[in-house]
């Protein structure tokens, strides 16, 4: 119930009168995990490994990316979230993965860093 109360009289009983209520701003992040490849596992020089990851939030996720070394792989807008990933020819180098889940209000969450080594 509102009460509309104007100090002026330039309201009457058959005005019509807006009003708005904005919802509560969602500040919960969502999460995100890397399901595939393991962490420390080996990977084959020069073949395309496929990458795997869960991605929740309680309003929702809008897109999810996937990052190698820290530079951006792709974008997935919807689950199941994954990309493809042809890995260098660099023998024995070492490779940090990471997704990242963003919201509709646009907060982001952070998977765990997982590290393969190529074969």
């Amino acid at each position: 119930t509102f009460q509309l109360t104007v100090s002026d009289g330039s309201l009457s009983s058959n005005d019509l009168v807006t009003i708005t209520v904005n919802p509560p701003s969602d500040t919960t992040p969502p999460t995100a995990s890397i399901t595939s490849p393991l962490n420390g596992a080996t990977v084959a020089r020069g073949s395309v490994v496929s990458i795997s990851a869960t991605a929740t939030d309680n309003v929702g996720v809008t897109q999810v990316q996937f990052f190698i070394n820290g530079k951006l792989l792709s974008t997935d807008i919807s689950a199941p979230y994954s990309a493809s990933w042809k890995v260098p020819a660099a023998k024995g180098k070492t490779y940090q993965i990471q997704a990242i889940a963003t919201d509709k209000a646009g907060n982001i969450g952070r998977s765990a860093i997982i590290k393969v080594t190529a074969k």
